[in-house]
């Protein structure tokens, strides 16, 4: 049976990995790329099934999701942590990338079989608005909130909530703090008395909340009892958690503070990002005349691409002083703004700018081109360094899309809030139709690789 390549789609988002130089590579939810058939498709968004299944006999394939052409696979190490992209263990024996397309459309992770269950669901991670640090009691802004009635007694004849959430009551939005940047399992933690105070266990129940000596609070595997680390020892009292150091030492208290998203400059309306036949990105070339001028007209907006103040682009009435061309140098192709003289550039920072063109030998910030359908402007894919490094083909877009990070959440959360994952743009590639048509050794050759699994 062929094995098709597909993204992974939740609502109008698609999976995309973020190359880095080093693994593992960061997973976002981004705009869905177009069919494959109409080489809309992109390389970041393509995955198809891989490892072998150690639950089966033969171990066959496949218990996890590859991503296409670089030996990468979805990879998570625990409920609440961020979804990324690892070298495949071929072999099947790690439960970090055991994932599964449920019916219900779920992406089940660390899928163990039908009876045995998943440990948690994929799910796009809702942004963060504040982090967590520690203060001084006395500025502490962050309080505990029981969860159910279940009481512990604590010195004094205090009540101390055995579940609880930590929450914000600063004024610019009540969050549950996300610990060490991780999306604890429902924000809930456990008190277990511990050496006169409570040892704190996040959701999952095998870490615990360390105070790292008074210097920071982190998210730490439980020390046995044995240990007497009194690092993960805490006090909760007047509904606020709280670390005191040896011998009546200072007290810190867990606190949020807000993130400050970093607010650029304005640079024009374009962004350059992966290409998808979406708003933003769809331009329709109008008006041609003879010496090959023409509009790019916003097939959504009305108006058309621009040459705004400062080189930057824009959208603006299609005006005869908006009017472009297509350069050819070097067998490179450039889109200049005739008026200017100036060509597209990708600028830095994904922020494309109009900049005098390359003449000669174009270096690819100056390498565009127009592809009528679906009517983008296309900076296309390269690669340096014998392949060892590859960039991405992207687009201009006025209107990109918010790329959101995926995380591993508790299956009945997901299904609860209407999550659900598809396969779009299914295809089967070239490599895969050649095999299938090529001859194959006789029945009862042994199997390159190990032994498959009985029909």
């Amino acid at each position: 049976m062929a094995s098709p390549f597909f993204p992974l789609t939740v609502l109008e988002n698609e999976f995309e990995v973020k190359r880095n130089d080093r693994q593992p590579h960061n997973v976002v939810l981004a705009a869905c790329a177009g069919p494959h058939e109409e080489h809309q498709s992109s390389e970041l968004q393509l995955f198809h099934r891989g490892n072998r299944d150690g639950s089966k006999r033969g171990k066959p394939c496949c218990s996890g999701m590859m991503h296409w052409n670089f030996l990468q696979c979805l990879d998570a190490q625990n409920v609440g942590t961020q979804v990324r992209t690892f070298e495949c263990e071929i072999g099947g024996s790690s439960s970090h990338q055991k994932v599964e397309l449920s019916e219900d459309g779920q992406l089940l992770w660390n899928w163990m079989s039908s009876w045995g269950g998943a440990r948690g669901c994929f799910a796009p991670q809702p942004p963060k608005v504040g982090k967590a640090v520690v203060s001084r009691i006395d500025d502490c802004s962050a309080a505990v909130e029981p969860v159910g009635e279940a009481m512990h007694k604590a010195a004094g004849g205090l009540k101390v909530p055995a579940e609880f959430r930590i929450k914000s009551v600063l004024t610019f939005r009540p969050c549950i703090l996300a610990i060490a940047q991780v999306l604890l399992q429902k924000g809930i933690f456990k008190a277990t008395p511990r050496f006169g105070g409570f040892e704190i266990k996040t959701g999952d129940g095998r870490n615990c909340l360390d105070s790292s000596g008074g210097r920071d609070v982190l998210v730490y595997p439980c020390y046995d009892e044995s240990a007497h680390n009194m690092n993960q020892v805490w006090q909760i009292r007047a509904a606020r958690l709280l670390w005191e150091g040896r011998d009546g030492g200072g007290q810190i208290c867990i606190d949020s503070r807000k993130i400050h998203e970093k607010v650029n400059p304005p640079q024009g309306e374009y962004r350059l990002v992966t290409c998808a036949p979406k708003p933003g990105q769809r331009l329709q070339r109008l008006e041609e005349d003879q010496d090959g001028t023409f509009l790019l007209k916003d097939q959504d907006d009305g108006r058309c691409l621009s040459a705004l103040s400062g080189n930057v682009l824009g959208l603006s009435e299609c005006t005869p002083q908006q009017r472009w061309r297509l350069r050819s140098q070097g067998g490179a192709s450039q889109v200049q703004h005739v008026l200017s003289a100036n060509c597209i550039d990708a600028g830095s920072e994904h922020k494309p700018i109009l900049y005098p063109c390359h003449n000669g030998h174009v270096n690819q910030p100056q390498k565009f081109s127009f592809i009528a359908n679906p009517g983008w402007i296309q900076n296309p894919i390269t690669w340096g360094d014998n392949g060892r490094r590859r960039t991405f083909e992207t687009c201009l877009d006025r209107l990109p899309t918010q790329q959101q990070n995926i995380a591993v959440l508790d299956c009945a959360d997901t299904r609860s809030s209407g999550i659900r994952w598809e396969l779009l743009n299914a295809f089967v590639p070239l490599e895969r139709q050649l095999w299938d048509a090529a001859d194959k050794p006789p029945p009862g050759t042994p199997v390159l690789g190990g032994d498959k699994a009985p029909p």
